[in-house]
């Protein structure tokens, strides 16, 4: 089980599952896109975000005013006063319905990891999924292939969701996480599916959307001040068979139409998940058997969603900070099966963000988990 990593920063750092690490620097995020930080790792992925003074503390911005309308007169001073105290009891309802007393002032960065569970039902596993990353303090949490059906998913990330009897399956996540998940139902018997995003609270306050392809993709979106969105997608594509083709056509037309709506309203982007494909065969594969030529054509053609977001200008952030003509490294494989006769390795995990966000990486790194 691999994570990766993407760190964005003025100094940001970004978790995401599949060895992979990213660090994106940010200065007045607020008023320059092109200042935004995060920071991207796989096999275990984190991406940190820091924010700037025009980047506001995310769970206490509500609480800042302008320095330049203290100069104003006294209409806008009480104004500002109004809006304020409103604010105040927005962010106390908003506690209060997330069953929180009191939040720790927002830090200047967020930890995020993205990760293939390869299924969640396993007590033991889950206990290590969370004692894993609660050690790592990470802020937002990027899960593929929980394999949880509909019926459990409220039980197993109960602070948020469940109002049910403990079931077999449960594992409490921390209270100050808040979780969104997205299963197929009871009746689909269908393994290899399941996604989840789960968010610290303090951050979790700015979610005001949430749209999902029932058990493959999930997307949401945080708003700031109202200035700006970023956008959140987790992504579980299955491997490529006759059986999964009419899924895989959804989400690549599901992920191409979010990503559209994302670049004609500026929202701040970044996908991530399982891709089940590579984008480079030669340089993202590595086996110690010889591949048929069948198999390499196969191989090609998976890529063609990868392709399409490459052509709508986001970037694999693996790429950001690693030489594009020379193999992959083996420590930043994701994927690796072993049999009496081969090893098969692959870079199948990867974090993608759009244009505005790249030059404020710093740092790629992946991390094993296992």
């Amino acid at each position: 089980m691999e994570k990766t990593i993407t760190n964005l920063n003025n100094n940001n750092v970004y978790n995401i599952n599949n060895n992979n690490n990213y660090i994106i620097n940010n200065n007045n995020l607020h008023n320059n896109i092109n200042n935004f930080p995060f920071t991207h790792n796989n096999n275990s992925n984190q991406i940190n975000i820091n924010n700037n003074n025009n980047f506001l503390s995310l769970n206490n911005h509500y609480e800042k005013t302008n320095k330049n309308q203290k100069k104003n007169g006294k209409n806008k001073k009480n104004k500002s006063k109004k809006l304020k105290e409103k604010s105040k009891k927005i962010i106390k309802k908003q506690k209060e319905g997330n069953k929180e007393t009191e939040y720790k002032k927002s830090v200047k960065t967020w930890k995020i990891a993205t990760q293939n569970i390869k299924g969640l039902k396993d007590k033991t596993k889950q206990n290590l999924f969370w004692n894993q990353y609660i050690k790592s303090n990470l802020d937002i949490i990027f899960i593929q292939e929980t394999n949880i059906k509909k019926e459990t998913k409220e039980s197993f990330f109960s602070h948020t969701h469940s109002t049910q009897t403990k079931e077999k399956y449960l594992v409490n996540e921390p209270e100050n996480y808040q979780t969104w998940i997205s299963s197929l139902d009871k009746e689909n018997k269908k393994l290899g599916h399941g996604i989840a995003i789960s968010i610290k609270k303090e951050i979790a306050l700015h979610v005001f959307k949430v749209k999902e392809l029932k058990g493959y993709a999930l997307q949401l979106l945080l708003s700031f001040k109202g200035k700006y969105i970023v956008q959140l997608i987790t992504v579980y594509n299955l491997p490529q068979t006759t059986e999964n083709a009419t899924i895989r056509l959804k989400l690549k037309n599901w992920i191409i139409e979010n990503l559209n709506e994302g670049k004609s309203k500026n929202w701040y982007s970044i996908l991530e998940g399982d891709w089940n494909i590579t984008l480079n065969l030669e340089r993202d594969r590595k086996t110690t058997q010889e591949v048929s030529i069948s198999a390499t054509n196969r191989r090609k053609s998976q890529s063609s969603i990868l392709n399409h977001i490459k052509f709508m200008g986001y970037k694999d952030t693996y790429e950001l900070l690693n030489d594009k003509n020379k193999e992959t490294e083996e420590k930043h494989f994701t994927c690796i099966k072993t049999n009496e006769n081969y090893t098969s390795m692959s870079r199948i995990d990867a974090i993608w963000i759009d244009r505005d966000i790249i030059p404020k990486v710093l740092k790629y790194k992946t991390v094993d988990t296992m």
